[in-house]
């Protein structure tokens, strides 16, 4: 084989499975890029069962032919390999067709346990793709090569499994996080310093900067507001009726609103309150 020192490959000896899968948490944790929309995109289609006595192993696999066999969905090995959550994820961190082909299990690891086996990549591979680098050995030799069921098998699917699955475990802790943190607000109060919505209003109306503006200037200026507390506003406009316009905002567990009408109101008597002061 033609050496090129792109392609030199490296290899390593695998820790743990707790410790990949752990890695693997914290990877997908430090994807900020990948957002939930982006999460379900890439999400398989195929289905996981446990498939004669090998579990965890996908429906549209058949074991009963060589890795060269088509799938029950017409859908041969390496088309499946190809189109795989993980692969799809290896391509989209940057990960080349070429260094994909190099990324492989050594040896035949006969005696060893499968936590153990060693694998090779190319030097060239982007360093993000790195957590998923087992996971895609693992799913090239099942898929490839049929390898007769076994604890290794079953080890190497769990693994697959629990790369697939993380960006969804991931993005259900931030949502469980972010509902937590939301339901430890006091009731009414809508900021981490317990203010409530008209305290908000009363301290935009009354500030040094805006007091000369009219609501209908200031409105915008509540949206930064909520934004800067990271309640995530949402203007929805009433062409018809302005004063039906409204911000819709987290309020604890909820989704709340408050209408241009209102706002003016409480604007128009925090300013009245302080005259008359």
């Amino acid at each position: 084989m033609e050496n090129r020192s792109e392609f030199s490959p490296i290899m390593i000896n695998q820790p743990t499975l707790r410790e990949i899968n752990e890695r693997n948490r914290i990877f997908w944790v430090g994807q900020n890029s990948l957002n939930v929309q982006h999460t379900e995109s890439i999400l398989p289609q195929h289905a996981v069962v446990k498939v004669r006595g090998c579990s965890s192993e996908p429906t549209t696999h058949s074991k009963s032919h060589a890795g060269a066999d088509a799938t029950p969905g017409n859908e041969t090995p390496k088309r499946y390999l190809e189109t795989h959550t993980i692969t799809r994820q290896l391509r989209h961190l940057g990960v080349t067709d070429e260094q994909l082909e190099f990324m492989r299990f050594r040896g035949t690891n006969q005696g060893w346990q499968f936590d153990q086996w060693p694998y090779t990549w190319p030097n060239a591979t982007p360093y993000q793709a790195v957590p998923l680098i087992k996971a895609y050995c693992a799913l090239r030799w099942l898929i490839l090569e049929s390898p007769s069921c076994s604890r290794d098998t079953e080890d190497a699917w769990r693994l697959v499994n629990d790369t697939r699955i993380a960006p969804l475990a991931v993005s259900g802790e931030r949502f469980s996080y972010s509902q937590s943190e939301r339901a430890k607000k006091p009731r009414g109060k809508i900021t981490d310093n317990g203010e409530t919505m008209g305290q908000v209003i009363e301290v935009l109306a009354l500030s040094p900067r805006h007091r000369w503006e009219t609501a209908k200037e200031l409105w915008p200026h509540l949206g930064s507001a909520l934004e800067g507390e990271k309640l995530d506003p949402k203007e929805i406009e009433d062409p018809k009726n302005p004063r039906k316009s409204v911000y819709e905002y987290n309020a604890g567990d909820d989704r709340k609103t408050i209408s241009f009408g209102r706002f003016e109101n409480i604007v128009s008597r925090a300013r009245r309150d302080r005259k008359s002061r």
